[in-house]
């Protein structure tokens, strides 16, 4: 069904679903109307994953691993950033970025991406159909080299990679026509994902409960900053689940610097998943918590999943009203939400 229409495509090592939303946010009702295909919930779009009208367009979020994304065809795709990841299937960096390398290949007409992340920048647009379309915080070229700066865009969720998030989805609509006031006002009227800076509720004791599907330590430090910045009055408490024992150690000297904004940090465990016996046997709790000691004095070795929820309960208590609970992962970590009343 994808394929049948003019597929844009959001990819990126992060940021695929909030751009993804928006994108179908901004084009959902336009001149050119939307499908959309997003791997979270969204209520911008009634809060559902999928959203239909009859556009000969259709927006998906298309995920990188395994080269899943390659079985798409895009009319555009959009490059939200590449930084090394799931290097439980790809051999290393050139590996990866070769994926988005192959997708570019098989896009017909534009590609999104910004000019100023690294390994973007190695991409070779010089034997493909697509048109590159180069971006960055600032401004975006168009397909003759024209520069044009980007209109303030006051976001209702915080963070600069947001807002960039929100930019590239305003140069896809600009792409196909849309006015630039009309694509603001729609951008304007996102209110964020589901476990994506997500506000669960506050607590009975005051305390903001939040969660975050980030599991990547660039993401982890964007999503904790903008949270820092926003509530700067309250001390941030992070509850993170790293996400595979494989990844864990990959990306180890990353999360060393993914914590600055965090005022205390607890681990219940590392979520399983694709882990080979090696794996699990290197990359421990005990190897984990040592590691990130050295950085982050503050953090706990929460010794599961049961006994974190009581630290969590404990803390909320004797801290009312002074704190954002931050639930950070993508494993099962979420679950906790429905204990922390």
């Amino acid at each position: 069904m994808v394929n049948a229409k003019k597929c844009i495509a959001i990819t990126g090592s992060h940021g695929k679903s909030t751009t993804t939303a928006m994108t179908g946010i901004m084009l959902a009702g336009s001149t050119v109307g939307n499908s959309v295909l997003v791997g979270t919930q969204v209520p911008g779009l009634g809060n559902s994953n999928l959203y239909i009208e009859q556009s000969e367009y259709f927006t998906i979020e298309a995920c990188e691993y395994k080269r899943a994304f390659l079985a798409y065809h895009p009319y555009i795709t959009v490059i939200t950033n590449i930084d090394l990841d799931h290097l439980d299937y790809y051999r290393d960096l050139a590996d990866y970025i070769s994926a988005f390398q192959s997708l570019i290949n098989q896009t017909s007409e534009y590609v999104v991406y910004d000019m100023d992340n690294l390994n973007a920048q190695k991409l070779d647009f010089s034997k493909t159909r697509a048109k590159p379309i180069r971006m960055n915080h600032t401004g975006w070229y168009d397909v003759d080299g024209k520069f044009s700066l980007f209109p303030d865009i006051e976001l209702q969720v915080p963070g600069n990679h947001l807002l960039f998030d929100a930019k590239l989805a305003f140069v896809v609509g600009k792409i196909l026509g849309i006015d630039g006031e009309y694509i603001v006002k729609k951008l304007e009227s996102y209110t964020g994902c589901w476990r994506r800076s997500e506000i669960i509720r506050t607590t009975s004791a005051g305390n903001i409960l939040m969660s975050d599907y980030g599991h990547h330590p660039t993401e982890i430090r964007l999503t904790l900053e903008a949270i820092a910045e926003k509530y700067s009055d309250k001390k941030l408490f992070v509850v993170f689940q790293p996400h595979q024992h494989s990844r864990t150690k990959e990306l180890l000297s990353g999360f060393m610097t993914a914590f600055d904004s965090a005022d205390m940090l607890i681990i219940p465990d590392i979520y399983f998943s694709r882990d080979s016996d090696e794996d699990v046997q290197y990359m421990t709790m005990d190897r984990l918590i040592n590691s990130l000691n050295a950085y982050y004095p503050f953090i706990r070795n929460g010794k599961g999943m049961k006994n974190t929820l009581e630290y969590i309960k404990k803390y909320d208590k004797e801290n009312p009203s002074s704190s954002i609970i931050l639930l950070l992962g993508a494993g099962d970590i979420d679950t906790l939400r429905d204990e922390i009343l």
